[in-house]
């Protein structure tokens, strides 16, 4: 549930706040925001494997990952000194990547032992969200058309920027 997510990860913050300062911490970073890159990882399930997990089925996440920004952006000054509606966009260099620090995509694709069926789907394209609803938003439409991805219900996009992350930066930047 995107909304119980969002409350929790409120809470974490909140309740770290309040042990660093019974500890007397004067100050502290959250925990969930990686503060020189503006970037927020995200995690959804999906039933493909990883062979599966295609250019195909990048491809048409695309779409959704690039503009969702355009209403999920926390806006400020990125890569470069240059104000940008998605801080974290100009740190994208690629579609995808199998690192998360390096030559960063949009979405990683290394093999993780974390589950024993399907792949998580990893877009690390995202700025921080600030708030409940911004969290909820972003978790809820990006669970749903990772869902779609699965039933084959996202169109072929039939476009070929895709393969250029300019896109990405064009939009955003």
């Amino acid at each position: 549930n995107p909304f119980e997510t969002a409350m929790y990860l409120s809470k974490q913050k909140e309740l770290l706040a309040k042990v660093l300062k019974e500890r007397d911490f004067l100050a502290f970073t959250s925990v969930t925001n990686n503060v020189s890159t503006f970037g927020f990882h995200e995690n959804y399930m999906s039933s493909w494997d990883f062979q599966e997990f295609s250019e195909f089925h990048v491809k048409s996440l695309i779409p959704h990952f690039v503009s969702r920004m355009i209403y999920l952006g926390t806006g400020g000054v990125g890569k470069g000194d240059v104000f940008s509606i998605s801080p974290r966009s100009t740190f994208i260099e690629n579609i995808t990547s199998s690192a998360a620090v390096s030559e960063r995509g949009m979405f990683l694709t290394r093999l993780d032992p974390l589950t024993t069926s399907g792949i998580r789907v990893q877009p690390i394209c995202a700025d921080h969200p600030v708030d409940e609803e911004t969290i909820a938003l972003m978790l809820g439409t990006s669970a749903l058309t990772v869902r779609l991805g699965e039933l084959g219900l996202l169109p072929d996009t039939n476009i070929e920027w895709f393969k250029s992350i300019d896109i990405f930066s064009e939009v955003l930047g």
